[in-house]
């Protein structure tokens, strides 16, 4: 197998590529694999004798090569429900196109009478707005002739307002000059009074700068007293600084030539003890030295120590644990058969719970079902509802509107004349087959009018009589005349089919007596003319409506339907309403089903869900349980394991615990000797140290004499430069204050001089404002004369301007009549226009150039859409269409198709009403699809092609079904024959077990070979178990053992592997055992994983796993035939001891060589 990163994979046998089913197909029934029977543990001895007889099937089928056939089968049982459900989705996708098919055939019908329609308002269409157009080009002329005259006028009054809107223009130019004016007026007056405002303000503002000079002049003259007496303060303080500083430089110069002669003396002193403390520091350094050495040589002692009492400790767990782990193999072993048999009990819970899963799998799957044939039924109910309904609703209009009846009869009915309520046909009825027969018989008297009354009669009479709907024929009730009963047919009653009388129902016998006593409806017409020579007084009519009486009057008919008839029409309703609410019955049964149906299906999932949970946790728990029993069986293998490593670690440890010993007796004298050496120089130390503590007090105390003196000094320095300081802030702040002081004189100077500026400025101010005001008044009185002027103006040009809006208006009247006008004009313009493109864009015709009697030739000749009368009868008749004949659209509407075109003379209003008509049957028609006829004709073809499909699938299904009971055949003759091989030799390996013992190997009765249980009979010598579940250990493992051998009988294995299978075997029964062993080992090889001596004595080799260092395993082998000279010994484990001590001495002598440095 070749695996990409990408995650494919391919696949390769002898290099070559193949597939995986290929390699599958390759191992299958070879006996390798998973199931494998080759490679035997304890574990299986269970799993093939438990109750579970699924892992005990794998090995037969394993031994009989059926594997494959199961497999197959498997797989053509899926491709078996693959073609089901293809075979469920091809029927679906059938009944579909077939409604759809049936639905397009009546959508074909519906186009061709929509195409009838359209050609016929197109006519109609075409025709009224010719009308049309030539009435409204007859308005057009007169508008056009008072449109002319209202011109004329316009243009007289436009004259006039000229002329007055010259005059308005000279006035106005008079005006705008005095305006002009009387604004250079008014700007002149503006210009004085801000020249009046902005010498206001500047007197304001030199009078308020005047004061802050003022305010100014003072304040600078008090700042100035006060900084002459800080100055004064200052010269005081410098006075003071200086005399202190010559003061403290007289201290200082005498403190620093003591602190000199200090420091000298003090530097002496710290030599001298330095010299002390270096060898001080060497005394410690040699000491540290043998206290590490001393600490070293105890720490070896201590721990050689420890080491020698944990070995002691370690000797003593190892003992404790070796008791506790044997006491606890035995309850380990009691719990292991408690959790073997909940294990069993939990199995066949999880099989009772899983058969209980698939029985309400199954009532699901049955309701579900169930389920969709009610939802099935119920849309085909639906449909056929509303199929009734429809035509309930064609019935019901033919009644209403008395269709198939003349037009005196329709008029009269449904006009309500009294004493006429209904026609013949509205009186009679009979079965379908001869209805026709019936009309043909009644002819024209089947619109017979009945009257109740003679003047009754004659009112109907007297309202026809006014009106031009044609004639009618009345048939008085109170007058009718008994029929006349011809000559008896009795002797032929077996050449007709029935006397008319006899077959058609009506309250009113006397009149199908009258109309239909001499009538005789026979099959076919030889009959009726046969018997129209024996009896000439009778009408013999046919079930295609042919009428023959005495041979001298014979009439036909062409083929009409039943559907279509006029009789019998209300019946035929009830009927239909009938059916229609035993429909509605029907599916409000199948609705309530439904509910039922769907509850039922909601429970069962609940419950089916509450299944798969108990199952799902049982499972959970038996894979719990067989963790928990694999942990045991673990534990008891560590257990052993343990016992026999901890024994090996107890004489390794008293070996190294005399090694230990030794050393200690080595430690002990090294440790004495370093104790005295410390000792001594310990002294030493402790008295040089003594020395060095008296030297470090008066190092401390000199030390402190310095740092007071060394302060003192540091302190006068401090006072010194702080006096120093003092001095030159002082001379700096009065400076500052003789700068101050000269600023403040020299802007106070400054004021002064513009406080005189400003008093020389009010005085030119002042004299400038009263001339100012003067010259106001003038240009105030010279504004006032202009205003008036303009004023003058104004009124004189408002009389001129009221003259002209009265112009005007006259004007805009006689504009606005001939807008009026224009108006109508343009809309009769747009009616034309709006008309002409209305014919041209809907039916292509040009009122303009086209004429009437083009259209009436096209009409003629317009063909009608085709549908061949062939491909509608080739449609399939499916199961969904109605066993009822439904009559077609155009059979209903074809009546209502207007008569021919009489253009003799034309009312426009019947036009409309007739184009009304024709169109609210065109909307009648609902939505046409006029691409129906090509979808016809692709969905006629798919549906031909989708019954072919399911042929296929149909004859896919019968294949594969034939190819399981071959199958089926051929795996159970082959598992039947490998079956009785294998019981015969069980029964015979284990009767040679087990002296005087049972045995036999029996499949499930009454189930299919393949798939049932194989349930295992065993009862060894002088015992009754009822089950294998009972037998002891060493018993199970001699039954499977016995079963493995009868299969190797059968198909034998090159090798087997046996992993401690003979754990359980006493000594008795692992002789049986190795016998087995030998006898078979002609033709297969064994290897036997095992701790048993008696199964080891019996092996040719044996190869012994051993583990010298931790996670590294060992083989040693011995070959007893080249080794006689220990095969004497009755201890194998002695003998495997021996061979490896022999090998660990080989590895000393000759150690492996250390790896090459890299």
């Amino acid at each position: 197998r070749r695996i990409y990163r990408s995650g494919e994979s391919e696949y390769f046998l002898n290099r070559l590529p193949c597939r995986l089913k290929d390699i599958n197909d390759l191992f299958m029934d070879t006996g390798m694999g998973a199931d494998a029977y080759s490679v035997i543990e304890l574990k299986m001895v269970e799993q093939i004798l438990s109750d579970n007889t699924e892992d005990r099937r794998k090995l037969f089928e394993e031994a009989a090569g059926i594997t494959k056939y199961k497999i197959r089968r498997r797989q053509t049982f899926r491709k078996l429900e693959t073609t089901k459900l293809d075979l469920m989705r091809a029927n679906d996708i059938i009944a579909e196109i077939e409604k759809k098919v049936n639905s397009l055939k009546r959508q074909t019908q519906k186009a061709n009478r929509y195409q009838k329609l359209s050609t016929q308002l197109k006519f109609e269409e075409v025709r009224l707005g010719l009308n049309e157009f030539d009435h409204l080009n007859a308005k057009i002329g007169p508008l056009s002739e008072k449109l002319q005259n209202l011109e004329l006028v316009a243009e007289q009054y436009l004259g006039e307002i000229n002329k007055k809107e010259a005059d308005v223009e000279e006035m106005n130019a008079v005006l705008i000059g005095r305006e002009q004016k009387l604004r250079e007026a008014q700007l002149a007056l503006e210009e004085i009074d801000k020249k009046v405002k902005a010498i206001e303000e500047e007197v304001l503002v030199s009078r308020e700068r005047k004061n802050n000079l003022e305010d100014l002049i003072r304040r600078y003259s008090e700042e100035n007293a006060t900084l002459v007496q800080r100055k004064d303060l200052l010269a005081s303080r410098i006075d003071e600084l200086t005399q202190a500083i010559q003061a403290a430089e007289k201290n200082y110069s005498t403190l620093h030539q003591d602190l000199e002669t200090q420091k000298a003396g003090y530097q002496t002193f710290e030599e001298s003890l330095n010299q002390q403390k270096t060898q001080l520091e060497n005394y410690r350094k040699e000491l540290v030295q043998l206290i590490d050495e001393t600490a070293k040589k105890r720490n070896a002692y201590q721990l050689t120590k420890n080491n020698i009492q944990n070995l002691e400790r370690k000797i003593a767990e190892l003992e404790k644990d070796i008791e506790i782990q044997q006491t606890g193999s035995g309850d380990t072993l009691t719990l292991l058969d408690e959790q073997n048999y909940s294990r069993k009990q939990l199995t066949s819970k999880i099989e009772q719970l899983r058969a209980d899963a698939e029985q309400h799998q199954t009532l699901t799957e049955n309701h579900r079902h169930t389920l969709e044939q009610l939802r099935s039924r119920k849309a085909e109910a639906e449909a056929e509802i509303k199929s009734l309904n429809a035509r309930i609703a064609i019935v019901q209009k033919a009644i209403e509107n008395h269709e198939g009846f003349p037009g005196s009869v329709q008029f009269l009915l449904n006009g309500k004349t009294p004493g006429i309520d209904r026609t013949v046909a509205d009186i009679l009825s009979t079965e379908d087959r001869f209805k026709k027969a019936l009309e043909a018989a009644l002819g024209e008297s089947f619109s017979f009018l009945i009257g109740t009354s003679a003047s009754g009669v004659r009112e109907a009479l007297a309202k026809l009589s006014s009106s031009d709907h044609g004639y009618a024929t009345f048939l008085n009730r109170e007058k009718l005349p008994a029929g006349d009963s011809p000559a008896s047919l009795d002797h032929a009653k077996n050449q007709i089919i029935a006397l008319a009388p006899e077959v058609v129902h009506s309250k009113d016998t006397a009149l199908v007596q009258l109309l239909l006593g001499d009538v005789a409806f026979v099959d076919d017409f030889d009959k009726a003319t046969a018997l129209a020579e024996q009896f000439p007084t009778y009408r013999f009519v046919t079930l295609n409506g042919e009428i023959v009486k005495g041979n001298y009057l014979i009439k036909g008919s062409g083929k009409r339907k039943t559907s279509g008839s006029v009789i019998g029409q209300r019946e035929t309703l009830q009927q239909l309403q009938s059916q229609t609410q035993q429909l509605e019955n029907e599916l409000s049964t199948i609705q309530h089903r439904l509910t039922e149906t769907e509850q039922a299906l909601q429970t069962g999932a609940g419950h089916a869900s509450s299944l798969q949970t108990a199952l799902r946790n049982a499972e959970q728990e038996l894979i719990q349980l067989e963790k928990s029993i694999s942990q045991f069986e673990y534990e008891q293998k560590r257990t052993r394991e343990n016992v026999n490593k901890n024994q090996d670690s107890i004489s390794q440890a008293r070996q190294e615990k005399e090694l230990f010993q030794a050393t200690l007796d080595e430690i002990d004298p090294t440790i004495h000797e370093l104790e005295q050496r410390r000792t001594a120089l310990e002294v030493k130390t402790r008295e040089l140290e003594f020395q060095l503590n008296e030297l470090e007090k008066q190092r401390r105390e000199k030390f402190e004499a310095l740092n007071q003196v060394q302060s003192a000094a540091l302190r006068l320095e401090g006072e010194l430069q702080n006096h120093r300081s003092g001095i030159e802030n002082a001379k700096q702040q009065i400076l500052l204050n003789d700068e101050t002081i000269a600023r403040h004189s020299a802007e106070s100077a400054a004021a002064q001089a513009e406080i005189e500026r400003i008093g020389q400025s009010a005085a030119s101010h002042d004299a400038a404002l009263t001339e100012l005001l003067q010259t106001r008044d003038e240009s105030e009185k010279t504004r006032d004369y202009e205003n008036q002027e303009v004023a003058k103006l104004r009124e004189n040009a408002s009389k001129i301007d009221a003259d002209l809006k009265r112009t005007r208006r006259q004007r805009d009247e006689l504009i606005n009549s001939r807008h009026s006008l224009e108006q109508d004009h343009t809309q009769l313009k747009f009616e034309i226009r709006n008309l002409c493109e209305r014919i041209q864009r809907e039916y292509d015709f040009d009122l303009t150039k086209d004429s009437f009697e083009s259209l009436e030739t096209g009409a003629a000749t317009d063909e009608e859409p085709e549908m061949e009368e062939t491909d509608m009868a080739a449609q399939p008749q499916t199961a969904s269409e109605s066993v009822h004949e439904e009559k077609s659209i155009d059979d209903v509407l074809d009546d209502d198709l207007p008569a021919e075109n009489q253009p003799a003379s034309f009312d426009p209003q019947a036009a409309k009403t007739l184009i009304d008509d024709i169109r609210r049957k065109i909307k009648m028609l609902g939505p046409v699809n006029m691409e129906a006829f090509a979808e016809f004709k692709v969905e006629k073809e798919r549906l031909d092609l989708l019954v072919q499909q399911r042929q296929d699938l149909l004859d896919a299904e019968q294949q594969l079904l034939q190819t399981i009971e071959t199958i089926n055949t051929t795996a159970q003759k082959q598992f039947m024959e490998v079956f009785e091989k294998i019981r015969e030799n069980f029964i015979k390996i284990f009767t040679s077990l087990f002296d005087a013992s049972e045995a036999n190997l029996e499949l499930a009765k009454d189930e299919d070979p393949l798939e049932a249980s194989i349930d295992i009979l065993a009862r060894p010598t002088g015992k009754k178990i009822q089950h294998i579940a009972l037998l002891s250990g060493g018993e199970k493992t001699l039954t499977a053992i016995s079963l493995l051998f009868a299969i190797y009988l059968v198909k034998p294995s090159p090798f087997c592997i046996l992993d401690e299978v003979d754990a359980p075997l006493d000594d008795t029964n692992i002789d049986k055992f190795t016998k087995l062993l030998r006898d078979f080992s002609k033709d297969t090889q064994f290897i036997v994983v095992t701790h048993n001596k008696r199964t080891m004595e019996a092996a040719a080799n044996i190869f012994g796993i051993t583990m010298q260092e931790a996670g590294v395993s060992k083989v040693v082998s011995v070959k007893f035939s080249n080794r006689g000279d220990n095969t004497d010994t009755d201890d194998i484990e002695e003998l495997i001891r021996r061979n490896q001590v022999e090998e660990l001495n080989q590895e000393i002598k000759d150690p492996p060589s250390a790896p090459a440095n890299n």
